[in-house]
């Protein structure tokens, strides 16, 4: 009976261990080298040349939300020009593999600034998207799950430069909505403040790794 215990006991501490374990750092480098490029391509439309990229990415670590929001962003841009019904529907769909994705990782390795940042970024497509479709409430909560990520991924790592993109863009546009509204997001726990916002924003495309000279933000305007 004794040794039962001191089995099941070393297999919980086993278990735990796991849990909390980092990734292979070699392999989340190979993924995060793919992305990047797979995002450089993106950005000059070869998006089937980056769509390789992500897919080679996820199949190194199927459960790291990164390539998949790579895949995820080339549609929210053919979205924003086309809202189709197919590609809002291609949209949620594939923000809900990269959501069980981030899941299956934080069950793996723990909350890191990175993967929350992924996590933050997703809710935001999410939110424009309902936006989009005028599904407000739906873009309400979903806005208020992308903000809380970047909050808790900056809490998390204060140097997480990519972060500082979800959050100023928040900050900034919240500053310029109708007063009603204002009261709205700032229940959310979102307030506006245009000029905190752009530093947020310049410091996340000067310093970012995935956001470094975004420059289709509020601040390449000023």
């Amino acid at each position: 009976m004794r040794a039962s215990f001191a089995i099941a006991g070393i297999l919980l501490l086993a278990a735990c261990s796991l849990a909390g374990e980092n990734p292979d750092r070699g392999t989340f480098a190979q993924v995060r080298s793919l992305t990047l490029a797979g995002l450089e391509q993106a950005y000059d439309l070869d998006f089937r040349g980056a769509e390789a990229k992500f897919d080679e990415a996820v199949r190194l670590n199927p459960i790291h939300p990164r390539p998949r929001l790579g895949k995820l962003q080339i549609v929210f841009w053919n979205f924003f020009f086309d809202k189709s019904d197919s590609l809002h529907n291609r949209l949620l769909s594939l923000s809900d593999e990269a959501l069980d994705a981030a899941d299956r990782y934080i069950d793996a390795y723990g909350k890191d600034a990175d993967v929350l940042t992924c996590v933050g970024t997703i809710y935001g497509y999410r939110a424009m998207a309902y936006a989009r479709a005028k599904s407000y409430m739906k873009a309400a909560w979903e806005g208020r799950k992308s903000y809380k990520n970047f909050e808790d991924a900056l809490q998390i790592d204060a140097s997480m430069n990519d972060a500082y993109l979800g959050v100023g863009m928040f900050h900034y546009v919240a500053a310029f909505l109708p007063r009603a509204l204002r009261y709205v997001v700032s229940i959310l726990g979102i307030r506006g403040d245009s000029e905190l916002g752009i530093r947020e924003i310049r410091r996340a495309a000067g310093k970012g790794i995935y956001t470094r000279n975004y420059d289709t933000t509020p601040a390449s305007y000023k």
